[in-house]
């Protein structure tokens, strides 16, 4: 079977496999990204993927386990099922440590895996593994953990039917480590009842309440009635292994017997293409030399003053995906995640305020620079990309009246944290949540332009979106006509399908309104030669 990670979230899938105790394999893609997910009995066993820092002898690295003269003798070309055996056979490690590493290793590849909102999912229920040295690893923490990060509307479109009926399943919750208002829909689920029903009477928005119910169904303490199973009938049964065909995890005796790899034919677990991390430790010099000497955000962040919005992204962008504190946790340095943790928590601080308009207003006068205006219409800059449209009417320049227009401007808080949701959704380049967390900012505040704009180019990722996503942009240009940002994401919105004519227009309408954006300048260069080729149909 095969399917769209967007349809069927890696959440529910590995969901319903454990609660089928189904065994076989789960192939997941995700651009250049692959993980292949090894189950029996509805555990996970084994888990391996081609990004190089996941494989166990990176990460016996890594963790300090292992150094690299112990590991010398043991073929680098081999997968990490026989990579366990040949460091059972050496002794190498204790049987203790190595089901410690094992567990570890699995986590760090799910987790990150859990959050893909697009890909493609592959699932062969008849692979089974020879013996190997492994652990039965219970998914079930890391799964709920995920749910809680879906965007409420993501997980709230898995309940389209309002009649279905949920059942509380009787088991102690008071200490089970469940979130506030997650026990706190279960006390209102006192008996079985309808999914129209526990939004009546939970008290909570009906998005909020969907989301709570949907992360107590993952997590076990709610069963429902009418959610159709991903695997059908035939499949789950040709997942099942009998007593001679289940996998014989090592160490599976006594810990103080040495273990040898099995004379059976190697697992399937073939290894897959490596994905190199491109970080150096000069690249962690030239940072932390240059943090030392910034003085203001915008040398923080190694942008000019006059660096626009789009421009400011790119570069947080670019730091987060080399410099990210999560990806140096388990460093061999113990030292480097605490200095990057540090010098990010600028980087994060010096982003925030320059790409909110009213902050970076505040923070230039406090600097003292005063950012070139529009020359045909002052009023109107490139810093007005992410300026709110405003429904009152523009506060006066004292004290009192900037105080409330700041208030105008800030708009509903769960409006904006939706909005910041989507946000980070799109750093991830999981459009559908970002999608759904766009959308539930849009339904909240539907009069914000910037909502809109975001919502449309998150919905332009996916092909079957797109001309809504022309109809949200467009809303956001009707309600600001003068925000460059919103023509350009039409203009890329229209590169993406080949309407290179288009595409033009509104990158010179995008010109028209700033005649000293750099984006749009580069995206007409780009289009003009591209204008000439045949159009197709949105």
């Amino acid at each position: 079977m095969n399917g769209l990670l967007s349809k069927n979230s890696l959440v529910e899938l590995i969901w319903e496999i454990k609660s089928s105790f189904m065994g076989g394999a789960l192939r997941l893609t995700c651009e250049k990204y692959k993980c292949v997910i090894y189950f029996s009995e509805g555990d996970v066993l084994f888990v391996t993927s081609n990004v190089k820092a996941h494989r166990l002898r990176e990460c016996l690295l890594k963790w300090n386990l292992a150094s690299a003269a112990q590991l010398a003798p043991i073929d680098e070309g081999l997968s990490d099922s026989d990579f366990s055996n040949r460091l059972l056979e050496l002794e190498l490690l204790d049987v203790s440590t190595l089901e410690r590493a094992l567990s570890r290793q699995l986590e760090e590849v799910l987790r990150p895996a859990l959050l893909w909102a697009e890909g493609e999912w592959f699932y062969d229920p008849k692979v089974r593994l020879s013996n190997i040295a492994g652990v039965r690893f219970d998914a079930f923490s890391l799964i709920t953990e995920a749910a809680r990060y879906f965007p409420p509307d993501f997980a709230a479109s898995r309940f389209p039917n309002s009649n279905e009926l949920l059942t509380p399943i009787a088991k102690e919750w008071q200490h089970s480590g469940l979130q506030t208002k997650e026990a706190f829909l279960l006390t209102r689920l006192s008996a079985p009842m309808r999914v129209h029903e526990l939004v009546a009477i939970s008290g909570l928005p009906e998005t909020e309440t969907l989301h709570l119910a949907f992360c107590l169904t993952i997590s076990g303490y709610i069963e429902r009635s009418g959610d159709a199973p991903v695997f059908p009938k035939e499949v789950v049964a040709a997942s099942k292994t009998s007593d001679s065909e289940k996998t014989r995890l090592i160490p599976i005796a006594s810990a103080s017997v040495p273990r040898k790899p099995a004379p059976a034919a190697p697992p399937p677990v073939e290894p897959l293409p490596q994905h190199e991390p491109d970080t150096s430790l000069k690249d962690f010099d030239t940072l932390f030399a240059r943090l030392a000497e910034a003085k203001t955000f915008y040398e923080v962040m190694d942008v000019g003053r006059a660096a626009d919005i789009q421009e400011i992204k790119r570069v947080y962008y670019s730091l987060a995906r080399r410099f990210h504190p999560d990806l140096f946790r388990h460093h061999a340095d113990s030292n480097l995640h605490g200095k990057v943790e540090a010098a990010f928590a600028r980087i994060a601080q010096a982003y925030e305020t320059l790409r909110t308009p009213n902050l970076r207003s505040a923070y230039d006068a406090k600097i003292g620079f005063q950012p070139m205006q529009n020359q045909r219409n002052p009023s109107q800059s490139t810093e007005r990309a992410f300026r709110p449209a405003q429904t009152a009417r523009e506060p006066s320049s004292n004290v009192k009246g900037s105080a409330q227009g700041t208030a105008t401007i800030s708009g509903d808080t769960k409006a904006e944290e939706s909005f910041n949701r989507g946000l980070e959704a799109m750093k991830l380049e999981n459009y559908a949540f970002a999608a759904a967390a766009f959308s539930e900012a849009v339904k909240l505040a539907p009069k914000e332009a910037k909502f809109r704009a975001y919502y449309g180019q998150a919905l332009g990722a996916r092909q079957q979106t797109r001309r809504q996503a022309e109809a949200e942009i467009q809303s956001a240009i009707a309600m600001d006509k003068q925000n460059p940002l919103f023509y350009i994401m039409l203009a890329e919105l229209y590169q993406s399908i080949s309407l290179y004519r288009r595409a033009l227009s509104a990158a010179e309408q995008a010109i028209s309104v700033d005649p000293r954006n750099q984006d749009a300048r580069a995206l007409v260069n780009r289009l003009t030669e591209l204008s000439t080729r045949p159009v197709s149909k949105l």
